[in-house]
Order: structure tokens, then C-alpha cells, then sequence
């Protein structure tokens, strides 16, 4: 999983929004088979049509294989791009589409050379 401060950080989770972070092909899988069994477990349905995976890559291209990555047993698709909370992260990993795109929502997104 990605680090943050030395912690590995495996999902963020906003209500009933979930975002499953792995550094590779079967750590995500293994993370969307837990869900899976979760969400089965409790009664808890998936919309997969709001259900992507994203690989960030420098070139920010969509890679052209199929991983095949699955919940239970459906396909689970792959995004040139994502909305979460707002954001718009894109396969380069650049907040460039963020930034533009919450400007055209009246909101604000600092850029690398902004304080905090």
C-alpha cells in the first residue's frame, strides 16, 4: 500500500464513498475481495457503475491490457479519469484538471507554489 507519514494508507472512505489505494495488480484485488466480503456479509450492495480503477502512470495514458480485476464476479472497469469529493485525479497524477475544474465551480485549489 501507498505510505503517508510512514503509515501505509489503504482506502480513504467519505460516508458512503470509498477509494481502495494498492501498488499493484493483486494488492488491489485482495483489497476489493475484502470489500467484497464485507459488503456481502452485512447486506451492503456496490454500484458498479460508479465503480472504476485508475492506474496513475506518468504518460497519464490508460493502459491498453486487461488486468482483469473483479468484484465477485463483475468485471471492474478502468477510468481515464475519477471525481471523488470534487477532485478530479487523472492517470498522470496531476491536479492540473482539479484546479480547472473547480475554478469553473467557484471553489479554489491551491497550486504547488501556494502556502497553506
Amino acid at each position: 500500500a501507498p505510505l503517508l507519514n510512514l503509515q501505509r494508507v489503504t482506502h480513504l472512505l467519505w460516508a458512503d464513498d470509498l477509494v481502495l489505494l494498492a501498488l499493484d495488480k493483486d494488492s488491489l484485488q485482495s483489497l476489493l475481495n475484502t470489500v467484497h466480503i464485507y459488503c456481502s456479509a452485512w447486506g451492503l450492495t456496490v454500484n458498479m457503475s460508479k465503480t472504476a480503477t485508475s492506474f496513475f502512470n506518468k504518460s497519464g495514458k490508460k493502459l491498453k491490457i486487461e488486468l482483469g480485476l473483479r468484484y465477485g464476479n463483475a468485471k471492474v472497469q478502468s477510468a481515464k479519469e475519477y471525481c471523488y469529493l470534487v477532485i478530479v485525479f487523472t492517470l498522470s497524477g496531476s491536479f492540473s484538471r482539479a484546479q480547472q475544474e473547480l475554478r469553473t465551480k467557484g471553489l479554489f485549489l491551491p497550486g504547488p507554489s501556494s502556502a497553506w
